[in-house]
């Protein structure tokens, strides 16, 4: 079966790399905007920081159960439109894997520690 045009351990590989690139492009932009140097940023208080860092990561254990099912249903035979679906939902996933990473760097930028 094919997802996306991808055999479906290619797209399973795929989701497992981006999600090893996000952490690594975090990595990659905490050591190069070392922010505790720079007087300019505005920090998030210390209490809003601890708060939005627990909902981002709740927010990632969330998608990656989206993820996993994503995955799961792309193993499955689909006939139209459920296909068309499971593409929706793909697309869908990698937009809010995204945004996630956009928001978890924004987090990491803006706080203290």
């Amino acid at each position: 079966m094919r997802l996306l045009g991808l055999p479906v351990y290619e797209t399973y590989v795929k989701k497992k790399s981006l999600l090893s690139e996000g952490t690594n492009f975090l990595k990659k932009m905490t050591e190069q905007n070392d922010l505790s140097q720079a007087p300019n940023v505005e920090k998030i208080p210390e209490d809003l920081s601890v708060e939005m860092r627990r909902l981002a990561h709740d927010l990632s254990n969330a998608l990656e159960i989206i993820i996993q099912t994503s995955y799961l249903l792309s193993t499955t035979e689909m006939k139209e439109p459920a296909s068309d679906w499971l593409r929706m939902l793909d697309d869908g996933v990698q937009k809010a894997m995204e945004l996630n990473l956009a928001l978890r760097t924004y987090i990491k930028e803006h706080t203290s520690n």
